[in-house]
């Protein structure tokens, strides 16, 4: 694929007080929220990633080296095909940082695909070769949705779009924050002219799209899957919420009891099936990290492999040898990561109502 992608990362970040700038902020993955975002293009497929920034940003946080290190890591995507461009002052417009940022890193031509750095989804690529589009989501298919900070398309045949308005809902489908432009010299062409005439108020990308498609070039629109705003702080907190990590003790759990020194013995007990299947579910939604704690010895670890695997019990790490006393989860809470961080759920011995007290921290 010969496309580059292009990361407008200049802003202010002011819907997000108090914080690093929103693209900084840490995914539950461990990554930053802009290497997630990227995450749904298969950024591998790129022939080079083009971010523009600040300085005065890449001064105060020194970021550079984690985020190409990410990049690499992540997508195994080449370090010297990473392009940080940084400007010396603020743009008024997410289209004037793209603009200067192009023409610092001497893209004049060729297709380039823009995106935001503050949500999520999963497209299906189409060739920009000979076309532009605009990625897109339905308002039906969200509940959560503020319909009043998007950008709004209207189709006409053959999913061509034959209007975009900024803030203006004149359809259901609005545009998620990502626009291919099959020339860049178009972009960087029709900026110029609209930015002559003075136009009061922020020039976003979709005025540049209108005035193309004013001017006959074509736009189509691209349906994209499990998109995710964090546009808002709030967004981001409510998102972040939505993510747990599980330290699910497995003995009167998980299994029904047993003991080093009496019968039952360790790994030879039967599972809790309503609580194994309700462990199943949360680890199904790509939303948790499970730690299966237990005061069984070291030397039983491959018994107590041997029995999760027989029982399909999911985890990411088995914590053993623990003392046989009460545990206490202690974490830090701040503006990003709210409160409460910690919770506990106190189960009765060989109970099956483990679901029920998990019901509540995952939208499935």
């Amino acid at each position: 694929m010969s496309i580059d992608l292009v990361l407008p990362i200049a802003g202010e970040s002011s819907r997000y007080p108090d914080t690093r700038p929103k693209w900084l902020l840490t995914h539950p993955s461990g990554n930053l929220m802009l290497t997630e975002s990227i995450r749904g293009l298969n950024p591998g497929q790129f022939n080079k990633i083009i971010i523009i920034g600040l300085e005065k940003h890449e001064d105060k946080y020194g970021y550079s080296e984690s985020l190409y290190e990410e990049l690499q890591e992540n997508y195994n995507f080449p370090v010297e095909d990473i392009d940080l461009i940084l400007l010396k002052k603020e743009t008024t417009s997410e289209s004037e940082t793209i603009y200067k940022g192009l023409s610092r890193a001497g893209k004049q031509s060729g297709p380039m695909l823009v995106k935001d750095s503050d949500n999520y989804f999963e497209m299906r690529w189409s060739d920009l070769s000979d076309r532009n589009l605009v990625a897109i989501a339905s308002l039906y298919d969200f509940d959560s949705i503020d319909p009043g900070n998007k950008s709004y398309i209207a189709f006409g045949e053959n999913e061509t779009v034959v209007n975009i308005a900024e803030k203006e809902i004149i359809s259901p489908w609005f545009c998620v924050g990502a626009y291919g432009f099959n020339k860049t010299e178009h972009f960087l062409e029709y900026f110029e002219k609209i930015s002559q005439k003075n136009i009061k108020g922020e020039l976003y990308v979709s005025h540049i799209i209108y005035k193309m498609l004013q001017e006959g070039k074509l736009f189509f629109g691209t349906k994209v899957d499990r998109y995710t705003d964090w546009g808002t702080l709030e967004d981001w907190k409510s998102y972040r919420q939505n993510h747990v990590t599980l330290f699910v003790d497995i003995d009167g759990v998980l299994v029904k009891n047993s003991s080093k020194h009496f019968d039952p013995k360790w790994g030879e007990t039967g599972g809790i099936s309503p609580n194994i299947e309700a462990l199943q579910d949360i680890f199904e939604t790509g939303k948790s990290y499970i730690l299966l704690t237990t005061s069984r010895t070291e030397e039983y670890r491959e018994k107590t492999k041997a029995q999760l695997n027989d029982l399909n019990i999911p985890y990411n790490q088995l914590i053993m040898g623990l003392p046989h006393s009460k545990r206490v989860l202690i974490n830090d809470y701040s503006n990003t990561n709210g409160y409460p961080s910690a919770l506990s759920i106190n189960l009765s011995r060989d109970k099956e109502n483990l679901k029920e007290k998990l019901a509540s921290l995952i939208d499935h």
